[in-house]
């Protein structure tokens, strides 16, 4: 998942709690303990995922709400809270939507619950049969899916345990919604996989803000899940998740998707002379080199090691092998330094291959993997595609 994709995950939050603190505020008029508490504890929630939400001024504001004493809070409470809407709406990103399943067979309900739910940054999709919305899981990416286990095509439960066997959708949040009220329904949905089930009626604002929570804590799982702690690039987990999107994407729009394997030449020799802290600086530093030498739209991870893998979606392999080779000019010329003076280069060596259709991730590896091998073989610091004749 990407960075901007997380930072809407975490803006779900943000909006939702600003709402519950107008909510708080309005009880300001007739102040008492449980306003005060409730406001102080909202603040305090904020506060705790400020760094998330990648925004100074957040902070700024819940410090300043966190620092009033009660008596001062009714006074300066409402200035604050407007700065905190405001901030709420601008630091949107509209450009990168999150997605969020309602599958329901109640039409009224369901346009009420979209209403409720719908936000700048978010697309609601809608199903009112399972097969519906096994087809929008397919096709869409979708964060959070709200589920009734009453459909008129087949048992929405059938549907969850589906769900939970798939890697794509194991860890999506899933909320059912549903009018059966008795402890064994409800037991059984939770041993299935529900992350929670709420009983119709239900009150739109409540699911709202749970819903933000669940958002919420999902960008902070995957955001530990999916990256590689040295270096903060996407890990294994995660480049698998973008290379199936990827080539999914690929198959249905024609474009072509190129895979390239980079590992970094005689690495091993860096950690034995250097020792394994300048190494690690070798690696991060590495990363920073490629990622600027690759667009937007590319994707870089790290495989293992001293291994890399990059996908690049639309482009073919003429230009992959450009990228990579800006790249490694970039890399060959810088000196690194360690603590005791010590003057190093470092170079590495990349397999590209085209990503056919309907190939599996490790099957495009191999074929990478095959021309790094070659590339090593001819001694280093060089790219090699499918294209390249070598003897």
């Amino acid at each position: 998942m990407a960075i901007e994709t997380l930072h809407n995950l975490y803006q779900q939050g943000f909006k939702e709690r600003v709402r519950v603190l107008e909510d708080a505020g309005r009880r300001l008029r007739d102040p008492g303990p449980d306003a005060l508490a409730a406001i102080r504890r909202i603040t305090h929630s904020l506060y705790v995922s400020s760094d998330a939400y990648d925004n100074p001024d957040v902070k700024k504001i819940i410090l300043a709400l966190e620092a009033m004493k009660d008596g001062d809070l009714p006074a300066g409470f409402h200035a604050l809270l407007v700065e905190l809407q405001a901030l709420a709406v601008t630091s949107e990103d509209v450009s990168k939507k999150i997605g969020i399943l309602l599958i329901e067979d109640d039409l009224f309900l369901a346009e009420i619950l979209k209403k409720r739910l719908a936000e700048a940054n978010r697309d609601i999709y809608t199903a009112d049969r399972v097969s519906v919305a096994e087809k929008i899981l397919r096709e869409k990416d979708i964060a959070l899916v709200l589920l009734d286990i009453v459909l008129p095509d087949a048992d929405g439960r059938d549907l969850l345990v589906r769900m939970r066997e798939r890697f794509t959708s194991s860890s999506l949040p899933i909320v059912v919604l549903s009018a059966k009220n008795d402890p064994g329904t409800q037991t059984e949905c939770f041993a299935l996989g529900a992350d929670a089930y709420f009983l119709k009626p239900v009150d739109p604002s409540t699911l709202a803000m749970a819903l933000a929570s669940y958002l919420q804590r999902t960008a902070d799982y995957i955001k530990r899940s999916s990256r590689d702690f040295l270096t903060g690039l996407p890990n294994r987990e995660a480049l698998a998740q973008a290379f199936a999107r990827a080539r999914a994407l690929s198959s249905r729009t024609k474009v072509p998707l190129v895979l390239a394997i980079v590992d970094i030449d005689r690495f091993k020799s860096v950690n034995d002379l250097y020792g394994h802290h300048v190494g690690d600086q070798v690696l991060r530093r590495i990363c920073v080199i490629i990622s600027r030498s690759l667009r937007a739209s590319d994707f870089l991870a790290r495989w293992g090691g001293e291994e890399f893998v990059i996908l690049f979606l639309g482009a073919d392999l003429p230009s992959a092998r450009l990228a990579l080779d800006k790249a490694l000019a970039v890399l060959s010329a810088e000196v690194f330094v360690t603590p005791n003076g010590n003057r190093f280069h470092v170079t590495f060596s990349a397999g590209v291959a085209q990503v056919k259709e309907g190939e599996a991730i490790e099957e495009t590896i191999v074929h990478a993997d095959r021309f790094l091998y070659r590339a090593k073989a001819l001694g280093r610091n060089r790219i090699l595609t499918e294209t390249d004749r070598t003897t």
